[in-house]
């Protein structure tokens, strides 16, 4: 928030959705906020989808044009917040805009320059992840997709599709919400000379196999829902997913193997079974 309120292109309103946070009530939280910004109590755990649809809908019925999300834990330098908007309102089509995303570590990787999905494999990737921030070109590119971490978007974009789809609770559901962008006929862009640090893992720990669920049970459903296949062709493609995300569960996942392994089989079991929503 610090970061925001201090941007040379402040926004004219910042609302923080108190998402069921159990350190800190929502009384708590406001006093420790910037002078200005305004609470908005979920109540109880909304999921990623849900608590910003929560804040959406505030802004939109406060007659927002633009709506940016940030997540808890982005620090966006001075110059970011304008960079972004004017990469938006320059493309004629743009209806979502995303930075460079840095990851805080030491040293520095790039996070994401946007995402790219594969409708017919089902492959998503995030674009020059783990390159030093150098490789990053000062370019505003058309994407796929761009991370939910830190979005801009255009009111017509939500109010033609919708807001984020809550059955993935937990991830996927920026690459959702672009898509069903794309197909509105709305262009995502990632503005490379906007550049956002990104902690990670803040809402879920690194190590929960929480993390593994979400990824493999959201990543068939945006696939599903994304790009609707004949029946064989979808069956070939969700076992290209199960796929993918049992290989990170076995040699990339930081969680324990075993809890990692049961999370992708419930993650899997769910959804053959339509069960969405909160989980793991």
């Amino acid at each position: 928030m610090r970061s925001l309120v201090a941007s040379e292109r402040r926004p004219d309103r910042i609302l923080v959705v108190h998402n069921d946070t159990p350190e800190r009530s929502p009384g708590a939280l406001a006093r420790a906020l910037p002078a200005g910004v305004e609470v908005i109590d979920a109540g109880c755990n909304l999921g990623f989808s849900g608590g910003c649809n929560l804040g959406l809908r505030a802004a939109l019925d406060g007659g927002a044009d633009l709506l940016l999300l940030a997540n808890s834990d982005v620090i966006a330098p001075p110059a970011a917040l304008g960079t972004l908007e004017s990469a938006l309102l320059a493309h004629p089509t743009a209806g979502i805009a995303g930075p460079a995303l840095i990851t805080t570590g030491q040293p520095a990787r790039i996070e994401s320059l946007g995402i790219v999905f594969s409708a017919r494999t089902g492959r998503m990737r995030l674009r020059r992840a783990g390159a030093s921030p150098d490789a990053a070109p000062p370019v505003r590119e058309t994407v796929d997709a761009v991370a939910g971490a830190f979005m801009l978007l255009r009111r017509a974009v939500l109010e033609r599709i919708g807001l984020f789809d809550e059955d993935y609770f937990y991830g996927f559901e920026d690459l959702d919400l672009c898509l069903r962008a794309r197909r509105a006929g709305f262009t995502v862009l990632c503005a490379g000379d906007a550049r956002v640090e990104h902690v990670g893992a803040a809402s879920i720990g690194v190590r929960s196999p929480r993390r593994v669920y979400y990824a493999t049970r959201n990543h068939l459903l945006v696939a599903q829902r994304a790009a609707p296949l004949p029946a064989a062709l979808g069956a070939l493609r969700a076992g290209c997913i199960l796929g993918y995300n049992l290989a990170h569960s076995l040699t990339r996942s930081p969680a324990p193997l075993g809890g990692a392994l049961r999370a992708f089989l419930r993650g899997g079991w769910d959804h053959l079974h339509g069960r969405y929503g909160e989980g793991g």
